[in-house]
């Protein structure tokens, strides 16, 4: 899965989106690929009974946007979130995001 990390103008790279129009045209999206997954969906009740693959993934997010995750979602219905209490990144004193995997 591809994930924007930045955003390459001329020969630099910035991490803020740019607000000027004008740049914008000019801008190019920088990638960083993380392995995706394919697997059954199961019942997950806490952050470590989800895949491998799906823990570093949201692992990269919250260290890209550098905010934890207080809710994580394995699907739809509400039987598939389950709180993220444990923050193995960040020490869980600022605000909380949410994510589905």
């Amino acid at each position: 899965m591809k994930v924007c990390t930045g955003y390459r103008v001329g020969r630099d790279i910035v991490t803020d989106f740019p607000e000027e129009e004008a740049l914008l045209a000019k801008v190019e999206p920088v990638y960083e690929e993380i392995s995706g997954w394919i697997d059954v969906h199961r019942r997950s009740q806490e952050r470590v009974d989800l895949p491998a693959k799906r823990r570093r993934y949201l692992e990269r997010l919250e260290e890209l946007i550098g905010v934890p995750f207080c809710l994580i979602s394995t699907g739809a219905s509400a039987t598939k979130r389950f709180s993220a209490r444990t923050r193995p990144l960040l020490d869980g004193t600022r605000a909380c995001g949410s994510s589905i995997v």
